[in-house]
């Protein structure tokens, strides 16, 4: 008994417990969060024209949130930057889910709105995304050269999440790989990504199955979770070199489509069609969605 205590209060014991809480949090937790996005009319177009209730991933939100809270993880200095990001991103999220769906798309559309005196919801996002990213960044023991970096990382992530939320799973798939291997590499600092995995486990099934989609709260907020611990983890030339790539990333997706990408590149298709989406993807026309894409603002979700 005494050893089981000892391994619960390790690193890799308290990971586990965590990520499991979480996990069963999120599954009690997205059945009633569906169902009142549906009857309040929170449901959009899936790439196949299913109607399907959009934010679920208030509940990825609410699962990882209350688990940290639970577990005490919220009095590391990490995990209070964490949830600054994660419940921030969520909201600017939730906020454009709701009422973002007719607004302008992508970078210059939003950018193009401004310049002409109107604001849309997704401009709100990019404005308080860059903030929050500079917030984040200024809690922590940062250079002034890596501080720009470090917040372009974590706003661009947020903003990369949404980008691969236009399949089932895709998002998923790329936010797992990254938590888990962020955690192995400094459980003792990332804790708070156990939870995250946990939650984000509990609403894969439902996502592979077009049940569900993340939605801006969702997407943005985990991504910003992740570009947090990546830049927490990484040297300052590591943090630079991320910030390009997705920097490139974004701006490729701004003309090109990532979907259309995927499909003609047979390793990545073979990532994609795990857990059944590849048998839809392949289903659909050569050039569906190969305009322009910005997530939720460039093109339609899952």
């Amino acid at each position: 008994m005494f050893n089981v205590i000892l391994w619960a209060g390790s690193s890799i014991g308290q990971a586990i417990i965590g990520g499991a809480l979480a996990w069963a949090v999120g599954q009690l937790l997205l059945p009633p969060v569906l169902q009142a996005l549906q009857k309040g009319g929170a449901e959009r177009k899936n790439y196949c024209g299913e109607l399907i209730p959009t934010a679920g991933g208030l509940a990825i939100v609410f699962a990882t949130v209350s688990v940290i809270a639970l577990t005490g993880m919220a009095g590391h200095p990490l995990t209070g930057v964490f949830l600054f990001v994660f419940l921030g991103f969520a909201l600017l999220g939730l906020l454009d889910d709701w009422i973002g769906l007719n607004g302008p798309r992508g970078w210059r559309g939003h950018l193009g709105y401004l310049r002409a005196g109107e604001i849309s919801s997704g401009t709100l996002k990019m404005l308080g995304g860059g903030l929050l990213g500079i917030g984040a960044a200024l809690a922590l023991p940062l250079s002034l050269v890596t501080l720009i970096p470090a917040a372009a990382v974590i706003a661009l992530f947020a903003n990369t999440c949404n980008l691969l939320d236009l399949r089932p799973g895709r998002c998923l798939k790329v936010a797992l790989i990254f938590c888990i291997l962020l955690l192995l590499g400094d459980m003792d600092n990332l804790g708070f990504l156990a939870p995250l995995c946990g939650a984000l486990l509990a609403f894969l099934p439902y996502d592979l199955a077009r049940r569900a989609m993340l939605g801006d709260c969702g997407a943005n907020a985990v991504g910003a979770g992740i570009g947090l611990a990546a830049v927490v983890s990484m040297t300052p030339v590591l943090i630079g070199v991320l910030a390009i790539s997705l920097l490139v990333f974004n701006l490729y997706c701004e003309k090109h489509s990532f979907s259309v990408a995927v499909r003609n590149n047979s390793f990545l298709a073979m990532i994609d069609a795990w857990g059944g989406n590849g048998e839809k993807m392949r289903a659909l026309p050569e050039g569906e969605n190969s305009t322009s894409q910005g997530g939720k603002d460039g093109a339609v979700e899952n």
